[in-house]
């Protein structure tokens, strides 16, 4: 009889003993499954900021397309050869058809955007940098080789100026002096191209 309540208690002890393993095992799994949820949410964070990414990536890219879209089809309308308002008054001038800009000076750097807005018109893109680099003896030739000449007075030489005005008008091509060498300034000056006769 004296030894039942001591069995009891070391039978007690024991169970206490199994429930703490058993609690310290549920503790341990509860923190490795709040680990993973981290882990997962950092995860998922990571993912939709790469989705974000490549949804504006994509916007751009249609973007791009669509402009590419719009410049060929221009290109497609500017054949000039088989319109029949080709040199006529009805003429809407809203294409070079084909012609040659020349242009004299601006930055460097900007080259490829005169370039860009002057082919998406259907124009040819000629460039003289006003004697920087390429010799000045040069330009009276290109001149007589571009049907039109654009020339920003803020980025090229005085003497640039007045060889172009004065070759200009000795072979009696179109010349307008921009303000600017921006590209806002070329594409205002283009469109006045057509009130020039361009065409």
């Amino acid at each position: 009889m004296e030894t039942q309540p001591r069995d009891q208690r070391i039978n007690l002890l024991s169970q206490m003993i199994i429930i703490q393993e058993q609690l310290e095992d549920l503790e341990t799994q509860l923190q490795d499954a709040e680990d993973l949820l981290a882990l997962a949410d950092s995860i998922t964070l990571d993912l939709e900021q790469k989705c974000a990414r490549l949804q504006n990536d994509n916007e751009r890219k249609d973007q791009q397309i669509q402009r590419l879209k719009e410049a060929l089809l221009r290109k497609g309308e500017s054949d000039c050869q088989n319109c029949s308002d080709k040199d006529s008054p009805e003429c809407p001038g809203e294409d070079l058809c084909g012609k040659r800009i020349l242009y004299v000076g601006g930055m460097h750097k900007m080259v490829q955007h005169y370039r860009k807005i002057i082919e998406e018109r259907g124009g040819e893109f000629m460039h003289h940098d006003g004697g920087k680099e390429i010799a000045k003896s040069r330009l009276p030739g290109m001149i007589y080789q571009a049907d039109a000449v654009v020339c920003p007075i803020d980025c090229v030489s005085h003497d640039a100026c007045l060889s172009v005005k004065k070759y200009c008008k000795q072979s009696q091509k179109p010349y307008l002096m921009m303000r600017g060498s921006g590209l806002s300034s070329l594409t205002r000056e283009l469109e006045k191209f057509s009130e020039l006769k361009l065409h």
